[in-house]
Formats: structure tokens, sequence, C-alpha cells
């Protein structure tokens, strides 16, 4: 059992820093959501603004719960 929650814990970490790489940095955005059309502000366009709240949004919830039920799993064995 040690070792099957090990291997999940592991697999949670791997996909979280997959996550994180690609969504929190300058770089990957720029990649994932394409460059900022407001040379002068530097900021995302609203329809940018919007696809990248709605793409993030449901992500993190989602690997909040999972980190959720991972820990209630490790907690519970």
């Amino acid at each position: 059992i040690e070792e099957e929650n090990n291997a999940r814990l592991q697999e949670y970490e791997q996909r979280k820093a997959a996550w994180a790489a690609k969504y929190t940095s300058v770089s990957s955005l720029r990649t994932t959501f394409g460059t900022n059309k407001n040379k002068i502000f530097g900021d995302f366009d609203p329809f940018t603004t919007r696809r990248l709240y709605h793409t993030l949004l449901p992500r993190a919830l989602l690997e909040l719960r999972g980190l959720r039920d991972v820990m209630l799993e490790l907690s519970s064995s």
C-alpha cells in the first residue's frame, strides 16, 4: 500500500509540474495564448483575457480537487 501511495503521489507531482510549466511563466502563456495585442500597456485584449481565465480557472479547480482526493486517500490508508 505504501508503494501504491508513493506512486500516486509521484504521479500527482508530475502532473502538477507539467501544469505549472505550461501556465505559470510569461513565455509559456504567450506560446499557449499568443502575444499581447496592446503593446503600450502589455495587457491581453478582452477576448484573450477571457480565454485565459476560462482555461486556467477550471484546470486550477480540477487540480485542487485532485490534490484533495489524493490527500484524503493517503490519509485513510
